[in-house]
């Protein structure tokens, strides 16, 4: 009965070398780091609004410097100041600059989607990014 106890015993203690289960979960997880975000900061075109393509004739280009967003449109400017924290974005407007004729349907939709984005999915090893939010989604790529 004593050898019978001892073997138990044995079977469910861990090799002295082999760290208790909870030991190599919370030192793996110590060591791991989150993975990196992409800057905005760059150089965008504005490809697609609501996951479809921009349906204007003229390209829409996003620019992000410092603490600033800026998105043309022809003759149309449109300014955000903004944040970004990891993925979270918050985007404050700033000023529009309007020309001679109306604001294409685009033009609004990309307004809207800014405005209300809060979060910024990168996807194609940060060549691509799609600002979601209450207001729509804009998807833009890293212009070359």
């Amino acid at each position: 009965m004593m050898m019978f106890a001892a073997l138990s015993a044995a079977s469910c203690s861990p090799p002295e070398s082999q760290p208790v289960a909870n030991e190599a979960n919370s030192a793996a997880a110590s060591v791991e780091k989150p993975a990196e975000v992409p800057s905005l900061a760059g150089e965008w075109s504005v490809t697609a609004l609501g996951g479809q393509p921009l349906q204007q004739v003229f390209p829409m280009t996003a620019s992000f410097t410092g603490d600033t967003l800026t998105v043309r449109s022809e003759c149309m400017t449109f300014l955000w100041s903004y944040t970004q924290d990891r993925n979270i974005v918050r985007f404050e407007p700033v000023s529009a600059g309007r020309c001679g004729r109306n604001q294409t349907n685009d033009e609004n939709e990309v307004e809207r989607a800014i405005k209300g984005a809060n979060i910024a999915l990168f996807t194609r090893e940060g060549q691509e990014v799609r600002l979601s939010g209450n207001g729509g989604t804009a998807t833009l790529t890293r212009r070359k």
